[in-house]
């Protein structure tokens, strides 16, 4: 497993239950704290501008309803995220396909290497 230098505080968007538990799980494995998870847009929006945060993770379709209006938050807060999907980066709004991306179904692995990025990208 790779080594993490500093547990992180991460914002966890995903309207499935049991992949909003599994996710949580895997972040807390690694050492992280979890702030959330958030299912709605309303609630990701609320704890992307209250909680200090250090990354995100969001998943880009919330019931029909898209997570830009986080993304975009994360952005002005200067909070490193990826985006959770499905979909490939070509279903993204232009701004937001450069953005890390964690493919479902992923792994800890999978997990590991996105938060990896983002770190570096922070640092």
């Amino acid at each position: 497993m790779t080594k993490h230098h500093d547990a992180l505080r991460i914002l966890v968007v995903e309207d499935e239950t049991l992949l909003a538990l599994d996710l949580s799980t895997m972040l807390e494995q690694l050492g992280h704290r979890v702030v959330g998870p958030a299912s709605r847009l309303g609630d990701g929006l609320r704890l992307a501008d209250a909680e200090p945060l250090d990354a995100a993770l969001l998943d880009w379709n919330l019931n029909g309803v898209d997570s830009t209006r986080i993304a975009q938050r994360l952005i002005e807060r200067q909070v490193p995220f990826a985006l959770i999907s499905g979909y490939a980066a070509h279903h993204f709004p232009s701004r937001l396909r450069n953005q890390p991306l964690l493919h479902k179904p992923y792994t800890l692995e999978d997990l590991e290497k996105v938060l990896d990025g983002l770190q570096a990208g922070a640092g």
